[in-house]
């Protein structure tokens, strides 16, 4: 599990600092820490990864780059996931997916499973475009959780002091999760 939160000196000229860090699973011990300047954001690429890990993460960490170094070290990611930063497309072409065309459907408390794929831009150091296979994963909340969701939304904005886009309140319907971990046989056979 990873996760990063500002840290404030106390006092109004105190110094603000970005902590990141990496939680293993299911013994809660911290694998990593890293203390950086406020303004670094947070990505998947801080982290070491080992073959085999699984990283979760919120949506703060839901960009292609980070995503892409995780699974070129041959582990995996389950991200919360926005409309903006995580552009998704239909595997194997660069048309994006529509992620709320895919969601409306969905019942409350219905959860529904899509293929997906991240398309990558070429990084310096020599790494090509490419894309990263993966499964659009959605519950749609309850209407309670919905509108908290949205509330949190609109306060989001007006502290931006951004205008609210009708499809961001739309998604605030749902839990969104891009992952690539292969959907198993069993769950599979289960879906139908």
């Amino acid at each position: 599990m990873v996760d990063g939160s500002v840290v404030r000196e106390p006092g109004l000229t105190g110094s603000q600092w970005r902590l990141h860090y990496a939680i293993g699973l299911p013994s809660l011990q911290c694998q990593e820490v890293h203390l950086g300047p406020s303004d670094e954001g947070e990505t998947l690429k801080r982290f070491q990864v080992h073959k085999g890990d699984i990283f979760v993460a919120d949506r703060g960490y839901a960009h292609p780059g980070g995503i892409a170094h995780v699974k070129r070290h041959g582990a995996d990611v389950i991200v919360r996931m926005n409309l903006v930063t995580l552009p998704l497309t239909h595997p194997g072409t660069d048309r994006p997916l529509d992620v709320l065309k895919h969601v409306r459907g969905l019942q409350v408390g219905q959860a529904g499973s899509w293929p997906a794929c991240l398309r990558v831009k070429a990084e310096r150091g020599g790494q090509r475009a490419h894309e990263v296979v993966g499964r659009l994963c959605a519950v749609r909340k309850s209407a309670a959780a919905t509108l908290k969701g949205q509330d949190r939304v609109r306060r989001e904005s007006m502290r931006g002091r951004s205008q609210v886009q009708p499809q961001t309140l739309e998604a605030a319907e749902y839990v969104l999760v891009f992952t690539t971990l292969a959907m198993s046989r069993s769950l599979l056979n289960a879906a139908g």
